[in-house]
């Protein structure tokens, strides 16, 4: 049951992190700060819409 949750965890913490550290590498800082700040707007929209 462990192991489930490790794998859980990083799927879900590890690998996003990677893959924004990777995004913001290529497109710089400051789109990388404008589009993060897009994802919370997403969340509530997605809220609504399935919930």
């Amino acid at each position: 049951m462990y192991g489930f949750f490790m794998i859980i965890a990083a799927v879900t913490t590890v690998i996003p992190f990677l893959f924004m550290l990777e995004g913001i590498k290529r497109i710089g800082a400051e789109r990388g700060a404008v589009i993060s700040m897009i994802g919370p707007v997403l969340t509530i929209f997605g809220g609504v819409l399935f919930l």
